[in-house]
């Protein structure tokens, strides 16, 4: 598994070759491996502990069931505020477009979104894990 240099090297990598989130539900990172895309959440007032509930019972079954599924968590702000991140991994940007295409998932984001504040994150980043060269 990655260490946490490994993640920063990545992300150095990533900026550098200027691999961008677009806008919409676009391509978002066309590089060559798995791909952790980053959602930054801010509740509604009062509406943390029903976010927590939506993302265990009807989001994570749904995008664990997917092709190319890795992973997902939704990190709480330590200190207990409004803020979350939600983390999704897939073994490719186009396995985690064909999850965004689905009915399925045309039927838990908005459970997800009745959450938030505002008309969604409020911000998305995606991140690449990129392998080093291997020195021979």
């Amino acid at each position: 598994m990655f260490g946490l240099r490994s993640w920063l090297i990545a992300a150095v990598v990533f900026v550098a070759l200027g691999c961008s989130s677009g806008p919409g539900g676009g391509r978002r990172f066309d590089g060559p491996g798995p791909l952790v895309l980053h959602v930054k959440i801010t509740t509604q007032s009062g509406q943390g502990a029903e976010l927590e509930k939506t993302f265990h019972d009807a989001f994570y079954p749904a995008v664990s069931s997917q092709a190319g599924f890795k992973f997902s968590n939704l990190l709480k702000e330590q200190g207990g505020g409004n803020s979350y991140v939600l983390t999704i991994g897939f073994e490719s940007e186009d396995l985690r477009l064909r999850w965004v295409a689905t009915d399925l998932h045309q039927e838990v984001w908005p459970q997800m979104a009745a959450h938030m504040r505002g008309e969604g994150p409020d911000g998305i980043e995606a991140l690449g894990i990129i392998d080093p060269p291997v020195s021979e």
